[in-house]
């Protein structure tokens, strides 16, 4: 499909207005220097003047395309969903770049400009979808994800990712098991936090089978968004998790299996061949190819069923599917 820059409007329906401004402003004035730029001394100052700013930011770089990127980004996602929602297509995927999970309602983070994903799911909500699901599976917290929806019983937001005890990047608490959401969102924000690297498919297809999959079936989501990182693939310079591209088709798989309808939205990775094979390996899912079987696995490691069963205790007074489930964890565990 060809992609267009989302509207200030469509980027109000998660951010702050205040912000939307000032990254417009930012865009057009970036576009009116390049116009003028004459000379690579020129450019260099421009590039000078973006770095100041992202450094006032966390973990950002801009330069002069930056924002014209993220509009971009933003615009294919929501006519990605437009086709999903519409009935045009069962499922779409949207390989874009800058991600957007840890972009905040008020600020850029963490790479992110806008916050496709939620901007999405927002806009999903507008158009008559009832429950939306957010699966986010990139190694780090989608915490700007989480923030937009803790207290909407509409969106059931899911994260699993590297937390090491609030150490691991975005820092703090924010991503921990204890965060479910709070008001009408209580129960509907689940943290799977995993306190070491090595995760790979036997701590995922646990983390599934044990905490996600009951969730998603007892809440029934009418459309799945899928926050699509790969930075925890095997072979991510950051991640250090080893998730493989079957891992990653098996996940995909047992989504559609809850819900056909999906917009799977890429988000991180560094490791340009894990990226390419996972991300291949979960369009083929979407499109038929049948899953791998990975059931000739070794069972999760201790940290990560400790991880599991923390979430899982914590939610279980907000879903029946869990409060069986955990009974068996527990017991399991002892």
């Amino acid at each position: 499909m060809p992609t267009r820059r989302a509207r200030a409007h469509e980027l109000k329906l998660c951010h702050d207005s205040l912000y939307v401004a000032g990254a417009l402003v930012l865009r057009r004035r970036c576009t009116e220097a390049q116009l003028t730029i004459v000379g690579e001394k020129n450019a260099s100052k421009l590039q000078i003047k973006l770095n100041e700013l992202g450094r006032r930011q966390d973990s950002v770089f801009l330069n002069n395309l930056s924002i014209e990127c993220a509009l971009l980004s933003t615009g294919c996602v929501l006519d990605a969903l437009n086709a999903v929602v519409s009935g045009r297509v069962d499922c779409a995927a949207a390989l874009i770049r800058p991600p957007g999970h840890h972009a905040e309602r008020h600020r850029m983070m963490g790479f992110c400009v806008f916050n496709n994903v939620a901007v999405a799911a927002s806009r999903a909500l507008q158009m008559g979808v009832n429950r939306v699901m957010i699966l986010d599976w990139d190694v780090h917290h989608g915490n700007g994800t989480q923030s937009c929806f803790e207290e909407d019983d509409r969106v059931l937001f899911v994260s699993i990712h590297r937390y090491d005890s609030g150490g691991f990047y975005p820092t703090g608490l924010a991503g921990g098991e204890k965060k479910t959401g709070f008001g009408k969102g209580a129960g509907f924000n689940v943290n799977i936090a995993w306190n070491e690297g090595g995760a790979g498919d036997a701590e995922y297809a646990a983390a599934f089978e044990l905490v996600i999959l009951p969730i998603a079936v007892e809440y029934a989501p009418e459309l799945i968004i899928i926050s699509s990182g790969f930075d925890s693939a095997c072979g991510d310079p950051l991640g250090n998790c080893n998730l493989t591209p079957q891992g990653y088709a098996w996940l995909t798989h047992h989504l559609i299996t809850i819900q056909p309808r999906i917009l799977l939205c890429l988000e991180g990775g560094y490791n340009c061949n894990s990226v390419a094979r996972s991300f291949s390996a979960c369009i083929a899912t979407l499109l038929g190819v049948p899953a791998p079987n990975i059931y000739q696995r070794e069972p999760p490691s201790a940290a990560a069923f400790d991880s599991i069963l923390r979430t899982a205790l914590e939610l279980r007074h907000h879903w029946a599917s869990l409060r069986r489930k955990s009974d068996e964890l527990f017991t399991i565990n002892r």
